[in-house]
């Protein structure tokens, strides 16, 4: 019950998402208006083929060219507001002629009374009103118009040629016959009410103007028949001939406009059909959420089964350090990880047989970061000496050293100087508040880290400090391809695993480690 409630959220949240979208395009989209006007064709029992023809004629490239003779749609201004272009029809306060430059998207930034800058792809310069602008790509002259006023800043404007303006035209026009009439329904839609209106006028204007001018010729051509039968003497069979013509040629036949726009109307917008669309984008990106969870627990597998799928020893888990600074100044950690060391403590234990003092590398997944690293370090440190045992630190990792942060130290001498010859391993140990914790910090960053640490000089280091020290802790750095042979004279290698990033793949890694590295055990930290 609760996994479905929390899916409910999930698929409300992606509503509101789907929502916002919508509502955003529709801000950035012009409204669009439509336009309606209707012609009749001949006479109201003209035949199928005669309307269907002049439904194609309507939506020809001929007639729709001669309809853009008496209005000018290949103009188009925008001025933009609060990020929208809004369109100007009649309304701009400049006109553009041009003569190269079709099909351009040009925006215009109104400086002052007098100049402005011209902005287009690979263009923006500064001219003046009036001037004429030749470019490889364009020329064109941008001139103010008279008592019209610059109500913002930011223009733009594109001039379409004929050919793009006509096919734009043609998927924005509808010319339907009614039902089995002859009347013929034209539509069309623009982002200018008075644009809209005005094409559809002119359109069926000429179009009646067409079916007038074609009827013209028919009579025409038969009154010159019946001249030339008069010349050659009157005929009984040639005028019987002419008296039976059928009445449709020589009858009236040209269009008739039944009605005209008064003005275009808002194309109303589907609000079902975006809640559809949103209803099911919600879903989608529910069960999309669903999978990549159902697909992360798949791979993200619980601690038990994780124990269960390695096959080296697990010491235990770690949760999240915090510190509690108490009134005095000093820091505490929490009940639940003071008990976590306190198990890592008891089962270390058993880990090793040797009866002398125990050598603990730590080392870390690459999801354990060091401040982290130098938590878990210092705090098992802590807890070790609370059986009576003296316990030292070497900080290996003197690329990142952070076990002098921790412990408030100076790092000018450490290991680098004791495993370089440069100290003995006595003049660089640092004293904590805890007096059997003892520290060796980093030292100075050495050109060759890994080959100090490899060295015998180190060996002999960690011998000296056995007759001192009951437990000694490397804080070793992160793993190359190659392994460290100070890990083989290790008593336990202990690697810190990020308890929240543990797959299939993670868990096939570690075995191989195991495989590789003597006396290998996990430890798990829980890094969230």
């Amino acid at each position: 019950m609760q996994k479905i409630t929390k899916y409910k959220i999930y698929f409300f949240i992606n509503f509101i998402i789907g929502m916002g979208i919508v509502y955003g395009y529709q801000y950035f989209q012009n409204s669009l208006y439509s336009a309606k006007s209707s012609i009749i064709v001949g006479t109201p029992n003209s035949s199928d083929m005669r309307v269907e023809t002049q439904v194609e004629l309507l939506k020809s490239t001929y007639l729709i060219s001669k309809a853009l003779k008496d209005i000018d749609l290949s103009h188009i201004y925008y001025q933009k507001i609060n990020y929208k272009n809004h369109l100007l029809y009649n309304k701009s306060p400049f006109v553009v002629s041009l003569t190269r430059g079709y099909n351009i998207k040009f925006s215009l930034h109104h400086i002052n009374s007098t100049t402005y800058q011209l902005i287009t792809d690979n263009y923006s310069q500064i001219h003046t009103y009036g001037d004429k602008i030749n470019n490889q790509n364009f020329n064109l002259t941008i001139s103010r118009r008279d008592n019209v006023l610059f109500e913002g800043f930011d223009y733009s404007f594109i001039i379409y040629s004929q050919h793009n303006l006509i096919n734009r035209i043609k998927k924005s026009l509808s010319v339907n016959r009614l039902s089995n009439s002859s009347i013929i329904e034209v539509i069309y839609q623009n982002e200018s009410p008075d644009r809209a209106k005005n094409f559809v006028i002119s359109l069926v204007k000429s179009s009646v103007k067409e079916s007038r001018k074609n009827n013209l010729r028919e009579p025409i051509s038969i009154a010159t028949l019946k001249l030339k039968i008069d010349d050659n003497g009157t005929d009984d069979n040639s005028t019987k001939e002419i008296e039976t013509l059928p009445k449709k040629i020589i009858s009236p036949f040209s269009n008739n406009i039944v009605d005209l726009p008064y003005d275009a109307t808002p194309v109303k917008i589907d609000y079902i059909l975006y809640l559809v669309v949103v209803f099911i984008f919600a879903i989608l990106m529910t069960i999309l959420m669903y999978l990549l969870r159902f697909h992360k627990k798949e791979e993200e597998k619980d601690f038990k089964y994780i124990k269960d799928e390695l096959d080296c020893i697990v010491l235990g888990s770690i949760p999240n350090i915090t510190e509690h600074i108490e009134d005095d100044g000093s820091a505490t950690v929490s009940l639940l990880v003071t008990d976590s060391f306190k198990e890592l403590r008891d089962n270390l234990q058993f880990v090793s047989t040797d009866p002398t003092s125990q050598v603990i590398s730590i080392l870390s997944d690459s999801k354990i970061d060091d401040v982290s690293k130098s938590d878990i370090i210092s705090n098992l440190g802590n807890s070790i000496t609370y059986g009576g045992q003296r316990v030292v630190i070497l900080d290996l990792n003197m690329q990142y050293p952070s076990i002098d942060k921790k412990f408030s130290l100076f790092n000018d001498d450490g290991m680098s100087t004791v495993l370089s010859h440069r100290a003995m391993i006595a003049k660089v140990v640092r004293y904590t508040e805890n007096e059997n914790l003892d520290v060796v910090t980093a030292g100075k960053y050495p050109p060759n880290p890994w080959q100090l640490i490899d060295s015998q000089r180190m060996i002999e280091v960690i011998d000296k400090l056995r007759n001192v020290y009951d437990v000694i802790i490397l804080n070793m750095p992160k793993l190359k391809s190659e392994k460290l042979n100070i890990l083989d004279i290790s008593d336990v290698n202990i690697y810190i695993l990020d308890k929240d990033s543990i797959n299939n793949k993670k868990i096939d890694e570690v075995d191989k480690l195991n495989s590789q590295v003597k006396n290998f055990s996990v430890l798990f930290y829980n890094t969230n």
